[in-house]
């Protein structure tokens, strides 16, 4: 139980820092971005430059897509500059850059319950790019709209929105327009990334100004289809040693290899499969076992 109510508490905590984040972030804010110099949980100023802002898009800007900005460590006048997206749909970019890409990152099992400490990524890719961080589409982290009307949206929605954040942020800060450009972007991210990216390439040959050095964009394990995963996760978690053999055998004769549309008359399949979802319940995070056990929470 008591590992439980920790793991419960994790999102909290996320959401939590998170916002001491964005009111450290937003106690300064410029319409252009403002720079943070200090963030809670690191020890003293930030040995690196990060801005954060809002943008608005769509009509009559009623959606204010949200940012953080990371200058290259390196050359920043002639480095890549990497916008990020994450998945979801709806996480928020700032996941990437605490816990993973970004210049610090949340310290391992520093957390207890309390404010979590903040140390230094040796494995940024900041180190040699410029990275925009953000949250998209509409409703995701910080980014919010002013009606309901432009709450709504869709895949293809969002990157329009977000190709007219890339051109308003580069007319903010034209010393980026000449740098080669790459999205990236993580988990649900393949489908609007490549979208996104034609869209840039579109409006380059259209004479979209501002031109965007599109170089290419960047993926790392993408959904590349909305449905039919769950008939992939399945033969993941026996491979990961999430279920046995013998219901991962079972699995595959009563369910014929259809684990997402399951016909409600197949019992068997259905028994089955809620096997394996009790087995499977943090298939995101099957590591998570570990990380209690060092806590002493396992």
């Amino acid at each position: 139980m008591e590992k439980l109510q920790v793991l419960l508490r994790l999102p909290i905590f996320c959401n939590l820092f998170l916002l001491l984040v964005y009111v450290q972030a937003c106690s300064n804010l410029a319409m252009a971005g403002s720079i943070v110099k200090f963030l809670p949980g690191f020890q003293g100023p930030l040995p690196f430059e990060l801005e954060t802002g809002y943008i608005g898009v769509g009509e009559s800007e009623d959606v204010q897509l949200f940012y953080a900005f990371i200058k290259s460590e390196s050359n920043p006048e002639s480095d890549p500059l990497i916008l990020w997206l994450d998945g979801g749909p709806g996480c928020s970019s700032f996941i990437a850059l605490f816990f993973g890409t970004g210049p610090v990152i949340v310290e391992p099992l520093s957390f207890d319950g309390t404010l979590p400490n903040l140390i230094l990524n040796p494995y940024t890719w900041t180190k040699v790019v410029s990275i925009i961080y953000l949250d998209s589409p509409v409703g995701t982290g910080f980014s919010y709209a002013k009606t309901a009307k432009a709450s709504q949206s869709s895949d293809f929605q969002a990157s329009d929105q977000a190709y007219e954040f890339i051109r308003k942020w580069l007319h903010d800060h034209p010393e980026y327009k000449s740098n080669p450009f790459y999205v990236s972007g993580i988990s649900y991210g393949g489908i609007p990334v490549p979208i996104l990216t034609q869209l840039i390439s579109n409006g380059n040959e259209d004479g979209i100004e501002p031109r965007i050095d599109l170089k290419g964009y960047i993926l790392g394990n993408p959904q590349i289809k909305v449905s039919g995963l769950l008939n992939y996760r399945v033969p993941f978690a026996y491979m990961m040693g999430l279920i046995s053999d013998e219901l991962y055998e079972s699995l595959k004769v009563s369910c014929k290899g259809e684990y997402e549309i399951i016909d409600p008359s197949n019992a068997v399949c259905s028994k089955n499969m809620q096997a394996y979802n009790e087995a499977s319940n943090h298939i995101y995070a099957i590591f998570m076992r570990l990380y209690f056990k060092k806590l002493g929470k396992a």
